[in-house]
C-alpha cells in the first residue's frame, strides 16, 4: 500500500515504495511551522518519463534540482515539492515535502494580498505617496468611507480606522505657532458627536492654510489575511477561530498613516509645451539672448508665493529660461526673474529645476501678467518632457488625507508563512485541512489535550522511557520590554527564575499596547494589536475574560499543553497499524497504551506491505 502518490504535469512518478518513510511532526511548542517530509532521502525509478520531466540523468546537463509536484494522499490532493539530490544508474536520490494548500501559500507576502481603495473612485487609485502634487480630493471623501467600515468586527468588517489615544504622536507642549497644534490628540479621532475631523486647506489674505487636527491611520483585524488566504485556495475558513471572541477582536496597530504632505494649492497649471509655436524675435539687440522663444501664461489672479517645476530632455541648442513680468502691452524690456542657461550643441542636456517667486496684491491690483519663457537659438522642442508645470505655494502647508489607502502598507512584512507562525504561537494551535483538503480546522492544543478521545494500540510492551530534559518554559513578546511569563512545575511568574539549558523559549513577534499610546510604547520592538468592538471607536482592554497580555494568554491558551509538556518522561514505539488505524492517529493526535494515554508528537510512518509500519514519539498524560 503506497502512503502517497506523486505527481509532477500531471505524469505518476514511480518510486521504490520501500525506500519511503513519513515524517509528521505534531508536536508541542515547534520552533516553526512544520511540513509533511521524508526522513531519509527516497529513490524514483529514471526511465523515458523521469527524463522528460526532469532531463537526461546525464552530468552534462544543468536541471534544477527543485520540483513544483502535487501529492495524492488517503486525504486527498495538495501541492508539494520534490528536491533531485543525486542521480545515478536507474534511479535518481529525492526529498519531498509537503503539507497543505494553506501552506503551499506560504512564501507569498501578506501585504500583497490587501487590496488598494480609491476613496473618491479613482480607477486606477493614484499610488500613495507622503507627498501629494496639489490638494488632495476633499477629505469628506475619506470620511465617508472611514464612516462606511466604522462598525463591527471581524468577519463583517475585515479592517477599520479604531480612535487611539496618542497624545504626544506630534510632540509634546505644541505653541500655537507648532504646525499640529490644533492636533485632536487622537488617531482617527472624532468630536464629541462622533463626526471625524477632517484636515482642510482654508483660504486665507496670507494664502492658503492646512490645518493639521487628525491623523489617520488603519486596523485590519488580525484574522482577514487568513481570510483572504483561505478564499484564494479554496479553504472554508476554520470555525474554531470564528466562533473565538477575543481572536475575532484583535487587529492591527501600525505606526503607519494615511497623511501626505500638501505644499502647494489646487491652481496647479499644466504647460503643453509641443501645443505653441516658437516666435522669432525680430528687434533682439542682445546677441547673448537667443532669439527664438516660447513663452506661456501663467494665469496668476491672487498673491502670493508660486513655482514653475519642469523636468525634459533637449538636444543640439541653447536654452534660457525665466519667468518675465509686465502689465499691459508687453514692453521691450520686461522684468525677468532669470532661472538658468544651457548650451548644449552636438549633446543632449536634461533640464529638472524648480524655482520659485513671489507676486504681490500691488502687481496684482496693476494687473501685471507672469509668464513662462523658453528662448532657443534654433525652434526646436525638448525631444522628452516629464512635466512643466506652474502652481501657487501654500502660506502654512500642512498635512491632509490621502485618497489612496493601501491597506498592504498597514501590515507587517511577513511572509504567508510568517503570519501562520505568529497565529500558532498566539493561539498555541495547530492547522489541519479536512473533507478533502477543502476545509481550514484549527485545533486548540490546550482543549485537545484534555479531549478524552484515543485510538487505543492495545498492549504495547514498554521497555525504557526518556526523560525530557526541559525543566522551564518562557512565554514572550517580540521585545525585552513587555513582562515576560516563567512557567514551571512549582511557579508561575513574571520573575525570572529559569535555568538558560533546561529552558525552551516560546516567543512571538507581538507587543502590548496600552490604552494611551506614547513613543516609548510605539517605537518598541513587535507588532502591536489592539482589540475593538463593534460598539466602541476605541480599543477595549478586555474581551469577556480575555485580555492581550502574557498572563491572559497563557490561562487561556497554554496552561493544559505546558503543564503536560513539562512533565519528565517521553516515549518512543514502533508498532503496525492499517490505513484506517492511520489515519485515526492523525485525526485525533492522541493513543492509549496499555490503558495509559498519550499525545502524538511526532509520526514516522513507512509502507512495506498490507499494513502501515509506524514509528510514534509520545508524551504522557495525566
Amino acid at each position: 500500500m503506497k502512503l502517497i502518490s506523486i505527481y509532477k504535469d500531471g505524469v505518476e512518478l514511480a518510486y521504490i515504495r520501500d525506500t519511503l518513510s513519513l515524517k509528521v511532526d505534531t508536536s508541542l511548542f515547534p520552533d516553526t511551522l512544520r511540513f509533511v517530509s521524508n526522513e531519509f532521502p527516497f529513490l524514483i525509478i529514471n526511465n523515458a518519463q523521469t527524463d522528460q520531466l526532469f532531463g537526461l540523468n546525464d552530468i552534462s546537463v544543468d536541471s534544477s534540482p527543485y520540483y513544483d509536484v502535487t501529492i495524492v494522499t488517503s486525504e486527498g490532493s495538495i501541492p508539494g515539492e520534490l528536491q533531485v539530490l543525486e542521480s545515478f544508474g536507474d534511479y535518481r536520490k529525492c526529498n519531498v515535502r509537503f503539507a497543505s494548500k494553506l501552506f503551499a501559500e506560504s512564501k507569498k507576502k501578506i501585504r500583497d494580498l490587501m487590496p488598494v481603495i480609491s476613496v473618491n473612485n479613482a480607477n486606477p487609485p493614484l499610488p500613495y505617496s507622503d507627498k501629494y502634487e496639489g490638494v488632495p480630493p476633499a477629505p469628506t471623501y475619506y470620511q465617508d468611507y472611514v464612516d462606511s467600515v466604522r462598525k463591527g468586527t471581524f468577519p463583517n468588517q475585515l479592517w477599520t480606522a479604531a480612535m487611539i489615544s496618542f497624545p504626544t504622536k506630534n510632540g509634546d507642549y505644541l505653541k500655537e505657532d507648532d504646525k499640529w497644534y490644533k492636533y485632536c490628540r487622537y488617531l482617527n479621532g472624532r468630536n464629541g458627536e462622533g463626526n471625524y475631523y477632517l484636515n482642510i486647506l482654508e483660504d486665507t489674505p496670507e494664502g492658503g492654510e492646512v490645518h493639521n487636527i487628525n491623523v489617520p491611520s488603519w486596523n485590519v483585524f488580525l484574522l482577514t489575511p487568513l481570510k483572504i488566504i483561505c478564499s484564494n485556495v479554496g479553504l472554508k475558513f476554520p470555525e474554531n477561530l470564528l466562533n473565538n471572541p477575543f481572536a475575532t477582536a484583535l487587529a492591527f496597530y501600525s505606526s503607519e498613516t494615511n497623511l501626505t504632505e500638501v505644499t502647494s494649492g489646487s491652481d496647479k497649471n499644466n504647460i503643453q509645451f509641443d501645443r505653441w509655436n516658437w516666435s522669432f524675435i525680430a528687434n533682439n539687440t542682445d546677441p547673448n539672448k537667443p532669439s527664438w522663444k516660447k513663452e506661456f501664461n501663467l494665469n496668476i489672479k491672487k498673491a502670493g508665493k508660486y513655482s514653475i517645476n519642469y523636468k525634459f530632455k533637449a538636444f543640439n541648442n541653447r536654452y534660457r529660461i525665466a519667468i518675465e513680468s509686465f502689465n499691459g502691452i508687453e514692453p521691450s524690456n520686461p522684468d525677468e526673474f532669470f532661472i538658468e542657461e544651457k548650451e548644449f550643441y552636438n549633446r543632449e542636456e536634461i533640464f529638472d529645476n524648480s524655482f520659485e517667486f513671489e507676486v504681490t496684491q500691488e502687481n496684482i491690483n496693476r494687473d501685471r501678467r507672469y509668464f513662462f519663457v523658453v528662448r532657443a537659438f534654433k525652434p526646436e522642442d525638448p525631444f522628452e518632457i516629464d512635466h512643466i508645470y506652474s502652481n501657487n505655494i501654500l502660506f502654512k502647508p500642512g498635512y491632509m488625507f490621502h485618497p489612496t489607502i493601501e491597506l498592504g502598507r498597514y501590515l507587517p512584512d511577513w511572509t504567508v508563512g510568517d503570519y501562520l507562525d505568529q497565529l500558532r504561537l498566539l493561539f498555541n494551535i495547530q492547522f489541519r485541512e479536512s473533507e478533502n483538503n477543502t476545509v481550514l480546522e484549527v485545533e486548540y492544543n490546550d482543549r485537545e489535550i484534555s479531549h478524552i478521545d484515543y485510538v487505543d494500540l492495545g498492549s504495547i510492551y514498554l521497555p525504557s522511557f526518556q526523560k525530557n530534559e526541559i525543566t522551564d518554559l518562557v512565554l514572550k513578546f517580540g521585545n525585552e520590554i513587555d513582562p515576560k511569563l516563567y512557567v514551571n512545575k512549582e511557579s508561575i511568574t513574571d520573575k525570572r527564575i529559569t535555568v538558560e539549558d533546561k529552558t525552551k523559549l516560546i516567543e512571538n513577534k507581538f507587543k502590548h499596547i496600552p490604552s494611551m499610546l506614547t513613543e516609548s510604547s510605539d517605537k518598541k520592538d513587535g507588532i502591536g494589536l489592539v482589540l475593538l468592538t463593534s460598539s466602541n471607536d476605541m480599543p477595549v482592554s478586555t474581551i469577556g475574560t480575555e485580555n492581550f497580555t502574557m498572563n491572559s494568554i497563557y490561562r487561556h491558551y497554554y496552561k493544559h499543553s505546558m503543564e503536560a509538556y513539562l512533565q519528565s518522561n517521553r516515549l518512543k514505539i514502533e508498532h503496525s497499524v492499517t490505513i484506517f488505524e492511520l489515519n485515526e492517529i492523525q485525526l485525533k493526535r492522541k493513543v492509549l497504551i496499555n490503558k495509559r494515554p498519550y499525545l502524538v508528537l511526532e509520526l514516522t510512518k513507512e509502507s512495506t506491505g498490507d499494513l502501515i509500519d509506524i514509528k510514534l514519539s509520545l508524551l504522557p498524560l495525566k
